[in-house]
C-alpha cells in the first residue's frame, strides 16, 4: 500500500482569490502540492478536482468517490492543501470523514502536518482542526452574508443570472455590480406588461391576455428569451412578478429550509420568503411602478384559487356565515325530500331558523350587487381625500431624512474635533450622546412615517381593487362547480356574513336577512 490520492477543492477561505476561476485556483493548489510530493517522494495515482461548492459531503460527488476508495483501504494517504478542505460540514459529516480514514488506516497529508489516525493524539488534533474549520467556515459565511446584505441596501445587484432585459456590469471605482438595460430586450419587457394590462388587437378584435396568450404571441412575433429559447407561460409570469423592472433590488425572494422527513435531512425551496427584501436599486427601471402595480392588481383580480382534491368541501359558505342571534357558524344540513340542502345554526339552543343553501346563495349575490352600487356612489369623490395624507407623509419623510443626514454630519464633526484634541472626553461624550439620541429619535419617526406611508399606499390599492374583485365573484360564482373554490373566492372579499331568521316554515322560506361585511381596507 504505497499509492496516494490527491483532493482539490476551492474554499471560501481563498478570500484573496474570490473572483478567480475555480479551475485556476485548483490548478494553483495542485502545482503547490506537486512540488511538495516531489520533495517527499510521494507518488499520486489519482487526483480529484471538486468544482462543486456545497456544505455537505453528500452534495460533493468527487468527495464521495474519494471516500469509497479510502474505505477500501488500498491507499497510503490522501494529499490535501489543508485539513478542512476535506470537510467543513456538520459533526455528522466530520465523523464520517474521520472514521473512514481511521478504520482504513489511511493518512491525511498536508504540507504542514501528516495525520496518522493510528496515533490517538493525531486523531484528537484532526477532530479539533475540523471543528475549528467549521467555526471559521461559519464566520466566513456570516461575513459574506452581511456583505451581500450591505450591497443590497446600497442598491447593488447580488443575484446570479440577471433578469431578461438587463446585463450585469462592474461598478466603477467600487466593489459590487449593478444592472444595465439591454434596449432590445427592454422593449419586449415593456410589450409584455402592456399586453397584460391593456390587452391587444388581433384581427380587428380586442383580446384580454394572460401569460399563456402573451407567450404564444411573442413566439408568433419571432421573439426568443435570453437563452434563445421560445417563450413559455412561466417565463412571462416571472417577468410580470419581478420588481427588478421597476428599479428595485430584490433579495431573499426564495430561501432554503432544512427539514427532517422519515429520519432523513432534506432541503426544500421556500418561495415568497417572509424575509424578502426589496430596496431601491442603482439600476434604471424599465417600467414604471404604476404599471407594475396595475399588473399586480390584475393578477389578484383574475386569480381563481383551486382546492386540493383531498380536502373536498361541501359548504361554500363554511366559516363565513355567522348567526346574527348567537354568533355561531351556520352548518350544512344533508338534503331533504326535495333534494335541497339547508343551513342551520350550530347552537342547538339558538332560536335562529334555517334556510335552503340555494336561497342564501342567491340572496348573497343580490346583496353584493346592491352593496357594490352603494359603495361606488359613496366613494366616487373620496380619491382626492386619500391623496392628502400621502402627500403630507411624503413631505414628512423627506424632511426627516434631511434632518438625519444633518445630524450624522454633526456627529462626524464631533469625532473629528475629538480626534484633533479640541474636545476633551467629557465634552465629546456629552455631545455625542445628545446627537446619538437625536439620530435614534429621528430614525424611529422616519421608520414610523415610512410604515404609515406604506399603509396608505396599500389602502389605496386595496380600495381601488375591492369593487372589481366583488364584481368578479358576482360574475363567476354560479359558474364555479366546487364548493371549495366558491368558499375561497368569498373569503377573499368578505370578512363575514351575518344571517338572521326568526320564523320558520315553508311560508317563511325566504324571510331572512343577510348583512355582508366586505374586506374594506382599514387605516
Amino acid at each position: 500500500m504505497s499509492d496516494y490520492l490527491m483532493y482539490l477543492r476551492k474554499s471560501r477561505a481563498d478570500r484573496d482569490f474570490v473572483e478567480e476561476d475555480v479551475m485556476k485556483t485548483l490548478t494553483r493548489h495542485k502545482e503547490r502540492l506537486d512540488a511538495f510530493c516531489r520533495d517527499q517522494h510521494i507518488a499520486v495515482s489519482k487526483v480529484f478536482y471538486e468544482i462543486v461548492s456545497a456544505d455537505s459531503i453528500a452534495a460533493r460527488p468527487e468527495m464521495l468517490k474519494l471516500l469509497q476508495l479510502v474505505e477500501a483501504g488500498k491507499y497510503e494517504g490522501v494529499i490535501v492543501i489543508e485539513m478542512d478542505r476535506l470537510c467543513r460540514g456538520d459533526s455528522i459529516d466530520q465523523g464520517i470523514v474521520i472514521n473512514t480514514f481511521k478504520y482504513s488506516a489511511t493518512k491525511i497529508i498536508t504540507p504542514y502536518k501528516t495525520y496518522d489516525f493510528a496515533n490517538e493524539f493525531d486523531e484528537e488534533y484532526a477532530e479539533y482542526g475540523l471543528m475549528m474549520g467549521r467555526s471559521e467556515y461559519r464566520k466566513i459565511k456570516r461575513r459574506l452574508w452581511n456583505g451581500r446584505l450591505d450591497s443590497v441596501h446600497e442598491g447593488k445587484y447580488v443575484g446570479g443570472n440577471p433578469p431578461y432585459g438587463y446585463e450585469t456590469y462592474k461598478l466603477p471605482k467600487q466593489k459590487g455590480f449593478s444592472l444595465k438595460i439591454i434596449p432590445d430586450q427592454a422593449d419586449v419587457v415593456r410589450l409584455i406588461f402592456d399586453m397584460y394590462v391593456n390587452g391587444f388587437l388581433e384581427n380587428g378584435v380586442f383580446r384580454e391576455s394572460g401569460s399563456y396568450v402573451i407567450a404564444k404571441k411573442l413566439n408568433e412575433m419571432g421573439y426568443v428569451d435570453q437563452f434563445n429559447l421560445p417563450w413559455n407561460q412561466s417565463h412571462v409570469t416571472k417577468i410580470l412578478t419581478d420588481e427588478t423592472y421597476t428599479g428595485k433590488v430584490v433579495f431573499m425572494r426564495r430561501r432554503e429550509q432544512k427539514e427532517v422527513r422519515n429520519g432523513e435531512l432534506i432541503t426544500i425551496q421556500v418561495n415568497n420568503s417572509p424575509d424578502k427584501l426589496v430596496v431601491n436599486g442603482l439600476h434604471e427601471a424599465i417600467i414604471s411602478e404604476e404599471l407594475f402595480q396595475m399588473a399586480k392588481e390584475k393578477r389578484a383580480l383574475n386569480r381563481i384559487p383551486h382546492l386540493r382534491r383531498a380536502a373536498e368541501m361541501q359548504n361554500p359558505l363554511c366559516h363565513i356565515v355567522k348567526c346574527g342571534l348567537c354568533g355561531k357558524n351556520l352548518r350544512l344540513r344533508s338534503a331533504d325530500s326535495t333534494g335541497q340542502r339547508g343551513l342551520f345554526c350550530a347552537n342547538v339552543n339558538c332560536l335562529c331558523k334555517g334556510s335552503y343553501l340555494g336561497l342564501v346563495e342567491d340572496r348573497l349575490i343580490s346583496v353584493l350587487n346592491h352593496w357594490t352600487k352603494d359603495y361606488l356612489i359613496e366613494n366616487k369623490n373620496t380619491e382626492a381625500d386619500d391623496i392628502i395624507p400621502i402627500k403630507s407623509l411624503e413631505k414628512t419623510i423627506t424632511v426627516l431624512k434631511k434632518e438625519m443626514e444633518v445630524a450624522q454630519k454633526q456627529l462626524a464633526n464631533i469625532y473629528d474635533l475629538f480626534e484633533k484634541g479640541i474636545y476633551n472626553l467629557e465634552i465629546f461624550s456629552e455631545r455625542s450622546s445628545i446627537l446619538n439620541s437625536t439620530i435614534s429619535s429621528l430614525k424611529e419617526r422616519y421608520e414610523a412615517s415610512q410604515k404609515e406611508y406604506k399603509k396608505f399606499q396599500e389602502y389605496k390599492i386595496a380600495k381601488r381593487t375591492l369593487v372589481p374583485k366583488i364584481q368578479t365573484v358576482i360574475e363567476k360564482y354560479n359558474s364555479i362547480e366546487t364548493a371549495g373554490e366558491k368558499n375561497i373566492l368569498l373569503k377573499e372579499i368578505l370578512e363575514k356574513i351575518v344571517y338572521v331568521k326568526e320564523k320558520g316554515g315553508k311560508t317563511h322560506a325566504d324571510n331572512f336577512t343577510l348583512q355582508v361585511f366586505p374586506k374594506i381596507p382599514k387605516l
